[in-house]
């Protein structure tokens, strides 16, 4: 919580003399099926976003807790993770954009992605008011094991009518390196590419969105910088939905997620099912 109460400090003085301001938090709920080590657990995370003149900021926060079966739980414990993520873009003009990335696995308490940092720097080109391109490469730099990452995202956007619709594509290239010197990672693939779709109609003040991924990833950064996926499981099936409803500059987002995934060490066959609540206020 004093973390939580820091960051929201530090983005409303940044946000002094700044504009689109905006503070979203959000809840997650998690619950693993089959799992031979999660049971159930939660998220809360707090993100705070402004833009000033050319720059882009955001700034975002999440601390993750997880309860572990009985029989892990017993040697392990359970898992609580500290998570910072950060992001900067700048417009050069209407055409190029570029963006950094940096999050810190500020703590975690079993695994040894603990403390791990992950940088990004990306080049973006909008071709019309329309269509636009990214390419962002990560390194997610853990103390046995390196991850490269190349995220490729192609965004069209349109109206008809009262109806404004979203299209995204987004492709993952992943190579380990040093997988195989550790229990944590050995078992995961030396190289990983995953495509997804996102689609996304907004009428009124009602949004719809859908999403989902196809192919095999590990150690995967998501959501344009802002989600880490450092524990280890490989995941092969993302599917997701969205419901959201806008009151004037107030944005109530309901999402579920699910996912198939694979544990790594003991090459088990999971589940996870997810709930995600989430609020945004732009002032």
């Amino acid at each position: 919580m004093k973390r939580i109460l820091l960051l929201l400090f530090i983005v409303n003085t940044l946000f002094a003399n700044s504009n689109d301001k905006k503070i979203t938090g959000y809840y997650e709920s998690y619950n693993f099926k089959n799992s031979t080590i999660k049971d159930k657990g939660y998220a809360l995370g707090v993100i705070g976003s402004f833009k000033y003149k050319n720059s882009f900021y955001k700034l975002g926060y999440e601390y993750e807790y997880t309860q572990n079966t009985p029989a892990f739980h017993a040697k392990n414990g359970d898992f609580n993770i500290h998570k910072l993520y950060s992001k900067y873009a700048y417009n050069f003009n209407e055409s190029w954009s570029f963006n950094a990335n940096y999050i810190n696995v500020l703590d975690d308490n079993i695994a040894p992605t603990s403390n791990g940092a992950i940088y990004g720097a990306g080049l973006g080109y909008n071709f019309n008011k329309q269509f636009s391109f990214n390419f962002t490469q990560f390194l997610s730099d853990y103390s046995d094991f390196d991850v490269y990452q190349s995220d490729i995202k192609f965004v069209y956007k349109t109206k008809i009518s009262d109806v404004k619709m979203k299209f995204q594509s987004i492709t993952k290239i992943i190579n380990l390196k040093d997988y195989e010197s550790n229990g944590y990672s050995k078992n995961a693939d030396s190289s990983y590419l995953t495509s997804g779709v996102k689609a996304g109609v907004v009428y009124n003040s009602y949004t719809l969105g859908a999403g989902a991924y196809f192919g095999e990833r590990a150690f995967a950064v998501m959501d344009d910088g802002f989600k880490v996926q450092h524990h280890a499981l490989s995941f092969d099936k993302t599917y997701a939905a969205v419901l959201a409803k806008s009151f004037d500059n107030l944005n109530i987002k309901m999402q579920y997620i699910y996912l198939g995934a694979k544990e790594l060490p003991s090459q088990t066959d999971i589940t996870v099912d997810i709930v995600r609540l989430v609020g945004s206020y732009k002032f």
